[in-house]
């Protein structure tokens, strides 16, 4: 079976006070020890602010901990309005990682000091270093925070067809219809083939999105358009980013309760992801990993004195950063990455968003990606960039997009680069696909794209593109994806035109078009 969007796909130093700095005011002033550079982790990293006041707190050393010398006492937690923090402290699976859960969250606005006495020890017997280091809370709650209407989440959207906010969980997800079918559920949008020739076999999977159709719909179609499995959700809900994990577990992303539900092979909800320390589970993406462990992505609003970055900006402007985490199978917020420590607002390149708003989405992320080689890639729509990151360490390894920044590649066999991109996808062979937008680029068209990219000699060489004729234009939204039989799939988005997805043989020629 194939996962397939219809116009929604998937969908350095320690103290990282540089792009922070032009995020907030006057840098912390934290505690430091001389041991920081000893360990390999942190969450929150020392000296970092804007953090929830749910967050945990995360140490990792690197090295394998004797777990017989892991005591709570060990581990000193003070706010500076809050006070003593008691807590859970854990040392993980990998034995390697510490996990401090706070009983009562942090208050807001304070500074918390983190203090790791003498004691803890390697699996060797040799004395790990101490460590002292501060962090900053951010003056707001997460929790409190209004849902995003749905033209903050798809830009392109206009606000009178942006639904009204998400209403509470009125029925149980398990009594939810969800049934073998053979005709579309009633209300649901049709399904037409326009091109057929010679299409790939495989089952469609289908998150059917449109402004202004009331309920939600999960649907399996056959190659034909024929329905074979659907869900309806009631008005009013989200259901998304609909899509078989690698374990072939099926995953959607449900509006309303705002959290990922997982079903087995006979669409029974076994399990259910959401993000940690507080903040809302955002729609894009959720990966489930090997281990167990699952990656998703938060949006992260924030007030910002934006008069202190540019010239001309809002004194009590919001912006909203991205936060990346990993979860593993005891829901424990294991890794986490923020875009407010490694990312400036001045990175937005978005020309329909200006740094002097009131409201500043300087990041809107849209897609992460497990690399073969461990590390973690990430698709950021509004800095035209894709990243990739360490999660042993949280730094960033890279930074490509000819229309970013912070770009780091040279490119070949494209001077046009990508824009507002989605569906970031390491392939087998080692190239990259993703969907580039092509937003404010012109001519405006969107395409898919394949990149070989030479990660030593920072080289992005384009290999293989589809131009559907006459041009699509997806404004937002949308996916690629390739096959193991060469066949490419493509959800054109946002798109307005007929054409809302395309399969495309190996040889350029079209498989299936339908709308």
């Amino acid at each position: 079976m194939r996962t397939k969007a219809w116009v929604v796909g998937v969908m350095a130093a320690l103290l990282r006070l540089g792009p922070i700095a032009s995020a907030a005011a006057t840098p912390l002033p934290p505690a430091l020890s001389p041991h920081l550079g000893l360990y390999q982790y942190f969450s929150p990293i020392p000296g970092s602010r804007l953090v929830s006041p749910w967050n945990n707190i995360v140490i990792r050393h690197g090295g394998v901990i004797d777990p017989g010398t892991v005591e709570g006492r060990m581990l000193s937690v003070v706010g500076s309005t809050s006070g003593v923090h008691t807590g859970r402290l854990t040392l993980l699976d990998d034995r390697k990682t510490l996990i401090f859960d706070p009983d009562i969250p942090f208050a807001l606005g304070e500074t918390v000091d983190v203090r790791l006495g003498v004691g803890l020890r390697a699996l060797g017997g040799e004395g790990l270093p101490t460590l002292s280091y501060s962090f900053s809370v951010s003056a707001t709650d997460p929790k409190q925070q209004p849902p995003p209407r749905l033209d903050e989440i798809f830009p392109g959207l206009s606000r009178q067809s942006a639904a009204a906010p998400l209403p509470a969980v009125p029925l149980e997800i398990r009594k939810l219809l969800s049934v073998p079918c053979d005709t579309l559920p009633s209300g649901a949008p049709t399904i037409s083939v326009l091109d057929s020739s010679d299409p790939n076999a495989e089952d469609l999977f289908i998150a059917p999105f449109y402004a202004g159709i009331p309920g939600a719909y999960l649907l399996i179609v056959d190659h034909w358009g024929m329905p074979i499995y659907c869900r309806t959700f009631p008005d009013g809900y989200g259901a998304l980013d609909f899509k078989r994990q690698p374990n072939g577990l099926l995953t959607y992303f449900l509006g309303g309760p705002g959290r990922y539900y997982v079903m087995d092979d006979r669409y029974a909800v076994i399990d259910s992801f959401a993000a940690g320390n507080g903040y809302p589970t955002d729609l894009h993406e959720l990966q489930l990993l090997p281990d167990g462990h699952a990656l998703l992505m938060s949006y992260d609003p924030e007030p910002v004195d934006m008069s202190a970055v540019v010239p001309g900006g809002n004194p009590n402007a919001w912006v909203t950063g991205l936060i990346v985490q990993e979860i593993d199978e005891s829901k424990n917020v294991v890794f986490q990455w923020r875009s407010w420590d490694h990312f400036a607002i001045t990175d937005l390149v978005s020309p329909d968003i200006a740094l002097t708003d009131s409201v500043i989405d300087y990041v809107h992320g849209n897609a992460i990606e497990p690399d073969h080689d461990g590390n973690l890639l990430i698709s950021s729509r509004h800095l035209n960039e894709i990243t990739k990151i360490d999660p042993l360490t949280g730094d960033i390894i890279w930074r490509l997009g000819l229309n970013a920044v912070n770009n780091q590649f040279s490119f070949v066999n494209d001077s046009r680069g990508f824009s507002h991109q989605h569906d970031i996808r390491r392939l087998p062979n080692g190239h990259i696909t993703l969907f580039d937008n092509g937003n404010f680029l012109s001519p405006q068209y969107s395409r898919a794209a394949e990149y070989d990219l030479d990660e030593v000699n920072k080289v992005a060489t384009l290999v293989w593109e589809y131009r559907n004729t006459p041009d699509v234009y997806g404004g937002f939204m949308g996916n690629t994806q390739r096959h193991a039989d060469g066949t490419t799939t493509i959800g054109w988005g946002g798109s307005f035109a007929n054409l809302k997805l395309s399969d495309i043989h190996a040889d350029g020629s079209k498989a299936l078009g339908m709308g």
